[in-house]
């Protein structure tokens, strides 16, 4: 790892702590989730939409990790999963601002601040990772 670029090496560890971040979310939903009332009849709709914002964290953790071990293996794997990860975290953080932060919130402007910022750091990635330094330290075809 003595001859693995810099910049490299700083994404790797900020997508391991994106999925920290992201198991722990999935863990606060889950917690949040089971807090219902007993014999409580729940709505299928808000049933399928709870576990469309719950499940997608656990997932995207643990991708996180397999990418960024494909990463530090020099693995083309790893270039691919890694975009593709990203690409499904853009994703997913808008539908997360689209379908559960309300504009109306006291705390909306921060909230949307955040999940931008997020948006932002993962567009950043994938440009980065785009380079000819990174692409020649992975062995992508294409140079």
């Amino acid at each position: 790892m003595s001859n693995t670029p810099n910049g490299v090496v700083v994404v790797a560890v900020l997508t391991l702590l994106g999925a920290v971040g992201l198991f722990f979310s999935f863990i606060m939903l889950t917690a949040l989730g089971g807090m219902g009332r007993a014999g409580q009849l729940v709505d299928p709709a808000l049933m399928f939409r709870f576990y469309t914002l719950i499940i997608p964290p656990l997932v995207l953790s643990l991708f996180s990790v397999i990418a960024v071990i494909g990463i530090f293996k020099r693995s083309r794997f790893g270039w691919y999963s890694c975009i593709l990860l990203w690409i499904l975290s853009i994703t997913y953080l808008v539908y997360v601002m689209l379908s559960v932060l309300p504009l109306s919130a006291p705390s909306a402007d921060v909230e949307y601040a955040l999940v931008g910022s997020i948006i932002l750091v993962n567009v950043v990635f994938i440009a980065y990772f785009q380079s000819e330094k990174v692409k020649r330290y992975l062995k992508i075809s294409g140079q």
